[in-house]
């Protein structure tokens, strides 16, 4: 039983998306990255503009991290070491997903 509807597989479908039409993968994409750029320029727009006094500026602390794949290799940022170790376990994480969707699509 051919799952691609009687039309021969493309170099391009994935297993693990067979279901999904190639070109509706590629819309999600670009719709998703444009409501992004929307929610930041509306933020930019119309973000918390309320005065603050001089004393909760000063008690404000903001922490931040991040990971970035560039192939097999994470580069992780923190603004402390307890940020930095979440981010280490976000990247584990995520490179467990991308190497089991990696053995998926060979399955």
């Amino acid at each position: 039983m051919n799952p691609y509807k009687g039309s021969a597989k493309t170099k391009y479908q994935s297993d693990i998306f067979y279901f999904v039409p190639y070109n509706a993968v590629i819309a999600i994409g670009v719709v998703m990255l444009a409501i992004g750029v929307i929610l930041l320029i509306l933020e930019a727009l119309i973000g918390d503009r309320g005065s603050d006094t001089e004393k909760e500026q000063q008690h404000k602390h903001v922490e931040a991290g991040g990971v970035v794949f560039i192939g097999p290799v994470p580069i992780i940022f923190g603004s402390d070491r307890r940020i930095a170790k979440w981010m280490i376990l976000a990247a584990l994480a995520l490179g467990a997903i991308m190497i089991a969707l990696l053995l998926l699509s060979y399955a």
